[in-house]
């Protein structure tokens, strides 16, 4: 088992590169400065809503790409814009060729893509961009849209 600091740093610098890559290809997309060790965000200008990566379990299991809705004292309109997507499942699936995922907790809900791999490599950093550039490109419109209603 690696001892918590070389994790640490692992997961800095995976985070690093995938940032530098994400940005090379959607610089326009605003990637929080707050990171943690499991998970990166990128904001959509509302607050309590934004995609996500998320490395999971300990040890890793896999990398999430993933959409947000947690919109605090609003779990009503977490549940709206989920369900907006959800709605649209079939669709999405044939654009991303995988099983794209639904879920929700108490105050919040969510939707991803799951890439089982218990590596940080290059083949996972590059499905992490490729998985979010195309999730950012499809889901971004639709809820800037869904937030206008």
């Amino acid at each position: 088992m690696k001892n918590g600091s070389i994790r640490s740093q692992e997961y800095r610098e995976f985070w690093m590169k995938l940032t530098e890559k994400f940005n090379e290809e959607r610089p326009e997309a605003k990637i929080s400065k707050r990171v943690t060790e499991n998970y990166l965000q990128i904001l959509t200008g509302t607050s309590g809503i934004h995609f996500e990566w998320f490395l999971a379990g300990k040890p890793l299991d896999g990398l999430l790409v993933a959409l947000h809705f947690e919109l605090k004292n609003n779990p009503d309109e977490n549940q709206r814009l989920l369900n907006c997507f959800e709605s649209r499942k079939e669709e999405f699936e044939n654009n991303f060729e995988e099983k794209l995922e639904f879920g929700n907790h108490r105050n919040s809900a969510h939707m991803f893509l799951k890439r089982e791999t218990n590596s940080m490599g290059d083949a996972t950093l590059d499905w992490g961009v490729k998985t979010m550039i195309k999730f950012y490109d499809s889901f971004k419109p639709i809820l800037d849209e869904e937030l206008n209603k």
